[in-house]
């Protein structure tokens, strides 16, 4: 095969891709006009999308409180802040007890590999909604043993926390006001946002996948414009670490420490 046929083929290949991605989010898109029903829809649909292409190593949950193993949320967080929208965490931690409520599930917080804010519109307004929710899980720090070992062929050094991803489905704000917000914030506060209708995402540039962005992330550089569903699978799987076993139990040790003193 031809430089030029491989070239050809290729592009073939990722606009299919492009294709299936867009295809599928647009079969779970929203399609309610009721508000507060279209704003469960809108976090349903993300869930739905990251279930089917991520799921065969996280299963994802909307509206999750999170505990810590130290306790922090019930202390420093409100009701109102501690409900995330949608939040991914890995198939093989254990004990993985999840609390499911009428409304809300609750996740220990060392289980959780992924969270996820989501807005139909991305506003001044949103934005900075988006980014003080995310902060608030700097009250929580994950136990310093809750990944026993760490298996991955990307030989990168990953953030202990979770991953914080804030999507939007649309925008209506200039670059200037949102560069603005964002220098509200500390850079650590979110780690990717996507604008699905401008095809545009945003990293964080101390992520530790740019220690081989070259190597890994050029390739899929002239997709990102395109396809920014395709973009956001291949961050999401570079930025993830590989745990062979993930432990909750700190979590339940303190939280019997707590309710027998």
């Amino acid at each position: 095969m031809t430089a030029d046929r491989r070239y050809k083929e290729s592009v073939k290949l990722l606009e299919s891709i492009d294709r299936e991605l867009r295809s599928e989010f647009d079969r779970i898109k929203p399609t309610s006009a009721h508000s507060a029903i279209k704003g469960a829809e809108y976090q349903e649909s993300v869930r739905d999308f990251l279930e089917k292409y991520l799921g065969g190593r996280l299963e994802f949950h909307t509206n999750a409180r999170l505990v810590d193993s130290e306790l922090q949320a019930f202390e420093k967080m409100s009701t109102k802040e501690n409900d995330f929208d949608v939040v991914g965490i890995f198939r093989n931690a254990i004990p993985k007890v999840l609390i499911k409520g009428k409304q809300i599930t609750t996740i220990p917080f060392d289980a959780v590999a992924l969270v996820v804010e989501v807005k139909q519109t991305l506003d001044a307004s949103s934005l900075r909604d988006g980014l003080k929710k995310l902060q608030t899980l700097n009250y929580m720090k994950p136990s310093k043993d809750r990944f026993l070992s760490i298996v991955s062929r990307f030989e990168y050094t990953f953030d202990e926390r979770p991953l914080r991803w804030l999507f939007a489905f649309e925008r209506n704000l200039k670059s200037e006001t949102m560069d603005k917000v964002l220098r509200e914030f500390p850079k650590d506060t979110v780690d990717f946002i996507t604008i699905l209708e401008n095809n545009e995402i945003i990293g964080r540039t101390t992520l530790p996948i740019y220690e081989k962005w070259k190597e890994h992330i050029s390739p899929f550089s002239g997709t990102i414009e395109k396809s920014v569903l395709l973009a956001i699978l291949v961050y999401l799987v570079l930025s993830l670490p590989y745990p062979s076993s993930v432990s909750c139990i700190e979590t339940f040790l303190n939280l019997g420490r707590l309710a027998s003193s």
